[in-house]
């Protein structure tokens, strides 16, 4: 009877025993999905950054603007070439017409050349730079005489800069004046002579 008694004591307990162990499994087992969730949260962390931290742009300076070549205007080729500071930027170079044409002739001559090819130096080594090339007559002939004497005079001097010196074409323009800005009286042939003339004018590109 003793023995009967013992041998439910000791089935009653291993019963228990058996059963808690069941139990722990399943709730270990509960409980190992979380954490692999929490350990898949951790990595997509890691590789996105976690929420509501800001992520740095990288550091890219803006390269600075090139600073322009200057514009050094040559020394006069021939004494009575001048060249003008009318202000801080702007360049001009005035060329009697006797130095370029024959009297009443748009064909540059060929002591021309030498006075163009020093232009174009100076040209050829600047930028940002834009240049006018101005014709000028004295009031002797029509109005519409001389405006298209003066047109052809400066275009002859923009074609020799661009095909003879490879100056760009694209900084330079030619404009006729004609009598219409004289830099002297016109009641003497020597102030005539002043006011036929080429004007090379040269100032930063706007």
């Amino acid at each position: 009877m003793r023995w009967t008694r013992l041998l439910a004591v000791l089935f009653l307990f291993s019963s228990l025993m058996i059963g808690c162990s069941g139990e722990k499994e399943e709730d270990e087992g509960k409980q190992e999905p979380a954490k692999q969730t929490e350990e898949s949260a951790e990595s997509s962390d890691s590789k996105e950054g976690k929420p509501g931290l800001a992520i740095p742009e990288p550091f890219n300076p803006k390269p600075k603007p090139a600073i322009p070549k200057p514009f050094i205007p040559p020394k006069p080729p021939v004494p009575d070439v001048k060249i003008l500071q009318p202000s801080k930027d702007e360049t001009v170079i005035r060329i009697p017409d006797k130095v370029l044409f024959d009297f009443d002739s748009s064909e540059l001559r060929s002591e021309a050349y030498p006075v163009l090819e020093k232009i174009a130096e100076s040209l050829n080594n600047s930028e940002g730079y834009e240049v006018k090339i101005e014709g000028h007559t004295d009031s002797k002939g029509s109005d519409s005489y001389n405006m298209k004497l003066s047109k052809d005079r400066a275009e002859a001097v923009r074609k020799a800069l661009v095909d003879r010196y490879g100056v760009s074409p694209d900084i330079l323009t030619a404009v006729g004046l004609g009598e219409s800005q004289p830099v002297a009286p016109n009641d003497t042939e020597k102030n005539r002579q002043k006011n036929r003339r080429v004007e090379i004018k040269v100032q930063p590109k706007q």
